[in-house]
């Protein structure tokens, strides 16, 4: 037979936990406030996907499977619920480098006049699934559709090779011609692999880089 000291205990337990649930769909207490408010009782509070206490979900004790639970995370404590993981996302990167004279026209100053830089681009790509051997793309397959997209300029006044002879020559739209070529090749071939960034360097000091977001 159960002790008059512990049958009060149960009373007084179960009106902590009554007024508690009433707490948490009531009041304007936060989820955070409300579970920390809980685990003092050994129970933790239904949150809806809204992030707020749950009007239904009531307290559920600490160690048993809440319905929208997954499988707890090997180590973690009872109650406890991981984090959904992110998407994986893979990402290689591949230079090319040639040599070739250009004039920004309208510069109105120095650059406005023909000159020339030992030019580098680099192109990222990326994927958030690997081929059947594990891999982004073949590092000498992407060397060979930047070099595609590069060629053309090697060695040549840029100015004279389109679309750049209507374009402008700075690194930044040189930056965005080879985002555009390079990713319309890799979406030839089925578009598994996107390209992330492009990076152009005039020189060691000197970057533009080009995205798409």
């Amino acid at each position: 037979m159960a002790s008059a000291g512990a049958l009060i205990r149960e009373r007084v337990t179960r009106s902590e936990v009554a007024a508690l649930s009433g707490a948490a769909r009531e009041t304007s207490l936060s989820p955070a406030v409300s579970c920390r408010a809980a685990a003092s009782l050994g129970c933790t509070v239904g949150v809806s996907s809204s992030g707020a206490p749950s009007s239904s979900g009531g307290l559920t004790p600490l160690g048993s499977e809440h319905p929208n639970a997954g499988p707890a995370a090997p180590g973690s404590r009872p109650g406890y619920i991981a984090p959904a993981m992110g998407r994986p996302v893979y990402e290689i990167s591949k230079d090319f480098l040639f040599s070739a004279a250009h004039q920004i026209r309208f510069h109105g100053g120095k650059c406005e006049r023909l000159h020339g830089h030992n030019w580098r681009v680099r192109v990222h790509v990326r994927a958030s699934e690997l081929n059947r051997i594990g891999m982004v793309i073949d590092f000498a397959d992407l060397q060979r559709m930047v070099a595609e997209v590069g060629a053309r300029f090697d060695h040549r006044n840029v100015n004279e090779v389109p679309p750049f002879d209507e374009v402008n020559t700075t690194a930044e739209l040189i930056a965005r011609h080879f985002f555009t070529e390079v990713e319309r090749r890799l979406a030839a071939e089925g578009g598994r692999v996107v390209v992330s960034k492009v990076e152009v360097w005039e020189n060691e000091g000197s970057l533009a880089v080009y995205r798409e977001e």
